[in-house]
């Protein structure tokens, strides 16, 4: 299974995202975005703010807390209000470039990062950890912008026996397709609706397959009757999913050089790790 950087990256790498606007436009809308979530909180603090434009929508593979961990995490979102922004340019290759996003912060996301692209294309990349979450931004921002956005997830996990013998990961943990965009259908009148399709492969206690949205024309429908659950989505598909939108999705040159890093102190994290200390948390039993 094929993924971003043969995951010497990993967790970061596990989820991320682009944007069909250039990186200059991208940041002014995520800064405009993050300058109003005071103002909307103060406005329901017990909500905080409509259509996922806090958190965002959850991937399918979830992160897990323990009771005391989830009580903690909710008590910060209602009672600490987010810190002011911080959006400083920087130009490295990549993907040495993602150690900018550590400490990786478990709990909350305070760390993006925005890199430029061999294209039209905006990359992000998220400090959340152990899983890290793209998704809401992913949709806010696109939407402020009137662009599409592209969502994808190429993570891998060991098998029981794998994590025992602490041999490499073996087989897929989240293969993830998101397109949204301003061309989606309204799902009814009066309801603003920016998804166009999902195609998935997760594991939530066994491999599961799933699609939403209306299909699109590059997609390989054939292979979603596959017999073998991981055969119905892989990492391969997944790069010609891209590539259909001029994406090369596991070229390390695609990637950079320019970047801007966007930082919010929002609620205090449950842990700060580095990319290997969250790796290990993550798959080491």
């Amino acid at each position: 299974m094929r993924t971003l950087a043969a995951d010497r990256y990993s967790p970061v790498t596990d989820s991320f995202g682009f944007f069909e606007a250039p990186i200059d436009e991208v940041a002014a809308a995520f800064q405009a975005w993050y300058e109003e979530i005071p103002e909307l909180l103060a406005q329901d603090p017990v909500h905080g703010v409509p259509g996922h434009a806090l958190h965002g929508d959850l991937p399918l593979v979830p992160v897990i807390f323990s009771p005391a961990e989830e009580r903690l995490r909710r008590a910060h979102e209602k009672e600490v209000p987010p810190g002011p922004v911080t959006i400083r340019p920087l130009r490295a290759p990549f993907p040495e470039v993602l150690r900018n996003l550590e400490p990786l912060t478990v709990g909350t996301s305070e760390r993006r990062l925005l890199l430029s692209t061999d294209s039209r294309w905006t990359a992000l990349f998220d400090n959340g950890a152990p899983f890290p979450d793209p998704w809401g931004p992913l949709h806010v921002v696109a939407e402020r912008l009137g662009c599409r956005s592209i969502g994808v997830s190429c993570a891998t996990m060991p098998t029981l026996l794998g994590r025992l013998l602490r041999r490499p990961r073996l087989m897929p943990a989240d293969v993830r397709f998101e397109l949204e965009g301003p061309e989606a259908k309204d799902i009814y009148p009066g309801f603003r609706n920016y998804h166009i399709r999902t195609v998935q492969l997760a594991w939530d206690g066994r491999l599961v397959f799933v699609t939403a949205g209306d299909q699109q024309p590059f997609e390989e429908p054939a292979a979603y009757a596959a017999r073998r659950m991981r055969k119905r989505f892989t990492s391969d598909m997944l790069e010609r999913y891209a590539a259909a939108f001029d994406i090369r999705l596991f070229d390390l040159d695609f990637y950079g050089p320019d970047g801007i890093l966007i930082e919010r102190i929002s609620v205090p994290p449950l842990a700060r790790l580095t990319i290997e200390e969250a790796r290990r948390r993550l798959w080491e039993p």
